[in-house]
This record gives C-alpha cells, sequence and structure tokens, in this order.
C-alpha cells in the first residue's frame, strides 16, 4: 500500500497515534539546458538533447540528479569515441617481441560500456530499472493539479 500523505493522516484522526512526519516537498525539475559541463563535446550534448527531456517529462530527474546526469551524457561520449576507435584497429595487436595481446582499445571501450550502464541504471534507463523507478509517469500539468471535492485543500 502506498505511503498516506500527512494530510490525509490528519484528516483520518492518526489512528495509530504515530508521529506525524511532514510530506516531503519534491525537488524542482531538471534544467533542459545542457549544462556548461558538457562543454564543446557534441555527442554528449546530443545525448543530453536525446534523454533528458523525455526524464524530466516523466519527472524521473530532478535538480538533484544533475550530476548523475551529465555524468551519463560524458560516458555515453566517452564509449562512443572508444567504440569507433576500437572498430577501426584489430582486435589483437602484435608486440615488437611478435607475440600478440588484445587491443587495450577493446577492453577501455568495455570499461566505458560497463560504466555507462551502470549510469544508465541508476537514472532508469534500461528495462528493468524502469520497472523499478517510482516516479510518476503522468505529465507534470497532471500532476500538480489540485484535488477535486469537499476536502481538496486539505489534501494538497
Amino acid at each position: 500500500m502506498p505511503r498516506q500523505s500527512a494530510a490525509l493522516k490528519v484528516l483520518r484522526g492518526n489512528p495509530g497515534q504515530r508521529p506525524i512526519l511532514p510530506d516531503v516537498t519534491p525537488a524542482p525539475p531538471l534544467d533542459p539546458e545542457p549544462p556548461l559541463e558538457l562543454g564543446t563535446n557534441a555527442v554528449a550534448r546530443a545525448e543530453w538533447y536525446r534523454v533528458v527531456p523525455t526524464l524530466i517529462e516523466c519527472r524521473q530527474v530532478t535538480v538533484t540528479d544533475r550530476a548523475v546526469v551529465i555524468a551519463y551524457c560524458l560516458a555515453w561520449a566517452q564509449w562512443r569515441a572508444l567504440d569507433l576507435q576500437a572498430a577501426r584497429e584489430p582486435f589483437v595487436i602484435e608486440r615488437a617481441a611478435g607475440s600478440v595481446m588484445p587491443n587495450p582499445l577493446v577492453g577501455m571501450a568495455r570499461e566505458a560500456l560497463t560504466q555507462l550502464v551502470k549510469l544508465s541504471t541508476e537514472l532508469g534507463l534500461t528495462p528493468a530499472s524502469r520497472a523499478k523507478v517510482s516516479a510518476s509517469t503522468a505529465p507534470a500539468a497532471l500532476a500538480t493539479s489540485a484535488p477535486v471535492g469537499k476536502w481538496g485543500a486539505l489534501l494538497k
């Protein structure tokens, strides 16, 4: 059962006589414009424009999540750059002594992808993590509308 609001507990008389905790005020939504930390990184900025508007609309990110979203966009750009460079080179390279070893770019791209997936999970961008996200999927305009009815003012 979802947690009841403080106003609803007061309205019902608080039969359990437990202390009533105040409702937490949600943080304001994240600014849809890319931050200065992304600089001139075109790939990171493009990812910001691709992902952030949807996250804001679904109310999955607020200003408190700004650093995680920046890290996600930068990780995306880093993985893309490493992946493209690794694709242009062989998977195995020859050492000076004649032995072969895995190309370090492949490992670097794999590590960048691992970091990207972790950040994606934090933001609810993977199918499994989306199922766990408790943010409202209703548009912000509907979620902030005033409750109707006799007790509407108390339930705000």
